[in-house]
């Protein structure tokens, strides 16, 4: 999916990928328990097909997108469910090393939206 925030701070434009909430996001052995399942590693190479699609396509999206310059990438993935916290840090240490890439769980984006509902009621609340 292809989102255009007109309003966003950083990125105008971000591109989605989905994978099933079911995902496991990390092996279960010890010795494996902080490395990514395969399906988060493809969910990301997509992510950076895309980002090398536009790269080299620049001027396709810009026929749609006249304001196009970056995007932002997100993979929606799995849950937060029995995550350890060293795994909840590999999820976040991921998503800082690269500025424009961001893993969510869809607990994660549940969370976002009800925060987003709450600032919206916040906002009608304040101006009736």
């Amino acid at each position: 999916f292809l989102i255009e925030d007109r309003l966003a701070p950083d990125f105008k434009y971000i591109f989605v990928e989905i994978e099933p909430a079911a995902t496991e996001l990390f092996h279960k052995s010890k010795k494996e328990e902080r490395e990514f399942k395969a399906r988060v590693h493809h969910g990301l190479n997509q992510l950076r097909d895309w980002e090398s699609w536009i790269r080299e396509n620049i001027h396709v999206l810009r026929k749609d997108f006249a304001e196009f310059d970056q995007a932002g990438f997100i993979l929606v993935i799995g849950r937060n469910v029995n995550l350890s916290p060293a795994q909840r840090k590999v999820i976040a240490d991921e998503n800082a090393r690269v500025k424009n890439r961001t893993i969510l769980t869809y607990d994660d984006l549940a969370n976002r939206l009800k925060g987003m509902i709450n600032s919206l009621r916040e906002l009608i609340a304040s101006t009736a």
